[in-house]
């Protein structure tokens, strides 16, 4: 695609996200000089495109668009109306986002007219809600990562401790569960108890940090037991590495969790048998 695509995309999400801020008080016109061609426009004002003149793209944020001349490309306005008159000619497409739009006769369209009407709110959530897709996209693909690199790295530098985690995973995982769900409403209800007295915010909040952590390594522990079974399976599993052993647990654990409804359910059995067998292994240093 043409590096100009992308700069007016852009400048219309830049534009809807500050639509709550503009000011339609202002009745300036910038008018495009008779029989003129020009590329690409960009005003926050009234803009008018007399007969003769043409433009490639013409963007107008907070004010009135006029076309009579020729727009070889695409309209977008935000906050403002637009009026095609009788000799317009508009190649692609028309977006009018919180405005009206009048169109006369004799005008062309070639690709259609977007208009998206004056409800303000709706408007700004449309390029917010993008925002949060992409986000979300974004924390699905950090969680993944971590899911991979993480298990690998602490097999790396503490093999002994996760070692211990796997074995007791891989025993007793139905167990773990069960430990691990006691445990978490024990802890949560405690955690809850203590931030409603106020003083025991700080108390409460150390307490939610250790339970993330526990949580964490834990998932350690079932992903090396998922990487064992992988290795085990294979012909020349006696060859892999601990630390590949734990990468390829983690990377099966990732490509499950990442299935929609389904990887919710089973990152949480793993969480509850991950921490379960960190409660496991605590106690049994105790004794």
């Amino acid at each position: 695609m043409k590096l100009g695509k992308y700069i007016w995309q852009l400048c219309v999400m830049v534009a809807l996200l500050l639509l709550p801020w503009q000011s339609v008080a202002e009745a300036h016109t910038w008018t495009l000089p008779s029989f003129a061609n020009h590329r690409n426009v960009v005003q926050w004002q009234d803009t008018t495109v007399p007969v003769g003149s043409s433009v490639h793209n013409l963007i107008v944020i907070g004010g009135n668009a006029v076309i009579d001349g020729v727009v070889t490309d695409n309209i977008v306005v935000v906050n403002g109306d637009v009026t095609l008159g009788e000799g317009a000619y508009v190649k692609d497409r028309v977006f009018v986002f919180g405005g009206h739009m009048t169109m006369h006769s004799g005008a062309e369209v070639g690709n259609g007219i977007i208009h998206l009407g004056e409800d303000v709110t709706t408007l700004i959530s449309i390029p917010l809600a993008g925002l949060l897709a992409l986000f979300m996209d974004f924390v699905r693909l950090v969680g993944f990562v971590i899911l991979v690199v993480l298990p690998a790295l602490l097999s790396r530098l503490s093999g002994n401790a996760c070692e211990s985690l796997r074995r007791i995973t891989d025993a007793y995982f139905v167990k773990n569960i069960v430990y691990g769900l006691l445990w978490s409403l024990v802890l949560v209800g405690g955690e809850v108890a203590l931030a409603m007295t106020g003083i025991g915010i700080p108390i409460a909040l150390l307490l939610m940090a250790l339970h993330g952590i526990a949580c964490i390594v834990g998932i350690v522990g079932v992903a090396g037991a998922i990487g064992h079974h992988i290795v085990t399976a294979m012909v020349d599993g006696a060859l892999v590495s601990r630390t590949k052993m734990y990468a390829y647990g983690g990377f099966a654990l990732a490509l499950v969790t990442a299935i929609p409804v389904v990887g919710i359910l089973v990152g949480l059995v793993c969480t509850l048998a991950g921490f379960g067998s960190v409660c496991i292994v605590v106690s049994r240093r105790k004794k």
